[in-house]
């Protein structure tokens, strides 16, 4: 399977953080801004593409403004990196491409789950889970960002007492960014996450997508793999952030 240039993920991830940010372009690089939700992913440079002489600007930049610099295969320049590191950011891990592949998805033993699409009544149930973290109230209201704009999906499979499993869908200019399985634990039971990848597929045809993907985790490449997914060195972003 061959996937798309590097440009046009890293352009759906601009779009996908569009959604809850300012986007502005820059000389040299763009930034997301949204003071509503503190967050690296929402506070931001990126797609910095600046001269060796900028360096020691962009890093003032970003600790005036107090935001983050993500970096990606295209970086420009190559010794920001370093900059950052000396300037006291730190990686918050490199996340790798892993494109989705229907037919490498199996169906394992085991009824499917049963997925609700997320509405008014299951918003709250379902950010609480997809933060991971209840009392982090910008990453609660990332959610609700997210998932008051068309441009989003969610679905959810509870029990009476809890959040089975969830995940979120971004679908725009014909790719699909799945975000999930949530709780991060639903990855471990194969039959679940599996019925949530298939789920996401589907939605992701239903809203003209030709290839959904991710962006994964070291600690999580194991679980996208079994999923599905291809990972690729050869596309990345990495978040400094204080």
């Amino acid at each position: 399977m061959e996937s798309p240039p590097l440009d046009r993920f890293l352009a759906h991830d601009e779009s996908m953080r569009a959604a809850c940010a300012s986007i502005a372009q820059e000389g040299g690089f763009h930034t997301a801004v949204n003071a509503e939700i503190p967050l690296p992913e929402t506070n931001c440079l990126l797609r910095v593409r600046a001269p060796a002489e900028q360096t020691a600007a962009l890093v003032a930049l970003a600790s005036s403004r107090g935001l983050a610099i993500v970096v990606d295969p295209e970086t420009r320049p190559p010794e920001l990196h370093a900059a950052l590191a000396r300037a006291g950011f730190v990686s918050q891990g490199r996340k790798v491409l892993a494109v989705f592949n229907p037919a490498a998805l199996v169906d394992p033993p085991g009824a499917p789950a049963r997925l609700t699409p997320v509405g008014p009544n299951e918003l709250a149930r379902f950010t609480a889970h997809a933060a991971h973290d209840g009392a982090n109230d910008a990453v609660r209201r990332l959610w609700f960002f997210r998932l008051r704009n068309i441009l989003f999906s969610a679905y959810l499979t509870q029990s009476d007492r809890a959040v089975q499993g969830a995940f979120c869908l971004f679908h725009a200019g014909g790719l699909a960014r799945f975000l999930g399985p949530f709780p991060r634990g639903a990855g471990t039971d194969f039959t679940l996450a599996c019925s949530l990848v298939r789920k996401a597929w589907e939605r992701a045809r239903e809203k003209g997508a030709d290839l959904m993907y991710a962006f994964a985790a070291p600690d999580d490449a194991a679980c996208f793999r079994a999923l599905g997914f291809t990972l690729s060195e050869r596309a990345w972003l990495e978040t400094f952030a204080r």
